[in-house]
């Protein structure tokens, strides 16, 4: 009985990739639930092949999965079941290799990129990737980023936490961007602080209400929030 089950989950795995596939032609990209379940059969199959003595298959099906769609949820069980399985693989190149070789052709896969350096430890590579092209990623990685960095370069995130704090003030379809400005404002002065400069932030928050004199609500909220060292 026990034989059979891998073949039914990839099966049923398989008939749900397939019926999501066929949703998307129809125009229902958004079929989250199928994509679920797929993930969940995959976790079922794979610990089945690794009870029924088929760790290689196991790693195989994660690496499939991976290489079909190269993402930071199929990286990380991928890496899990080689470690569990004691495979003597290096699946961690050949996963970065695919997924950089995947943002070249569909940009979008960018965020998982900088998700699964950082993962893998290559902190330097995701940070230098993802500063080159800082706007193509969501806000949340973008504040991540920046913050991974600052905790021993400082210096280095200044420049894009203040084109952060700008990009944030401009943005009129935004009604919470004085409050997000604010924020990288904090994390700005802390990042000035690190380095005893907080001399340089002040004058840098002077300039800052220079530019912006036109928007009142927005020096009310800075003038709240207490930022500046001399005041």
């Amino acid at each position: 009985m026990m034989a059979t089950r891998p073949h039914q989950a990839v099966t049923r795995i398989r008939f749900a990739e397939h019926h999501a596939a066929r949703l998307g032609r129809r125009g229902r990209s958004d079929v989250i639930p199928t994509g679920h379940q797929s993930a969940r059969l995959r976790d079922l199959l794979v610990g089945l092949l690794i009870e029924t003595g088929d760790p290689r298959d196991a790693v195989a099906e994660r690496r499939a999965a991976f290489d079909k769609q190269p993402t930071i949820d199929n990286l990380r069980p991928l890496l899990a079941t080689v470690a569990e399985t004691d495979r003597d693989e290096t699946p961690t190149e050949w996963a970065l290799t695919v997924v950089r070789d995947r943002v070249a052709q569909q940009p979008g896969y960018l965020p998982h990129l900088i998700d699964a350096l950082h993962h893998t430890g290559r902190d330097d590579e995701a940070w230098h990737t993802g500063l080159a092209r800082l706007d193509e990623l969501p806000t949340r990685q973008r504040v991540e980023l920046l913050h991974r960095r600052q905790q021993g370069h400082p210096v280095d995130v200044r420049e894009p936490y203040r084109a952060l704090v700008n990009a944030h003030l401009l943005d009129s379809h935004d009604k919470r961007r004085y409050d997000t400005a604010i924020t990288m404002l904090r994390h700005l002065r802390d990042a000035y602080a690190a380095t005893g400069e907080t001399d340089q932030f002040a004058k840098y928050l002077d300039e800052l209400r220079g530019q912006h004199r036109r928007r009142p609500p927005f020096l009310a909220k800075l003038d709240a929030a207490r930022l500046h060292p001399g005041r």
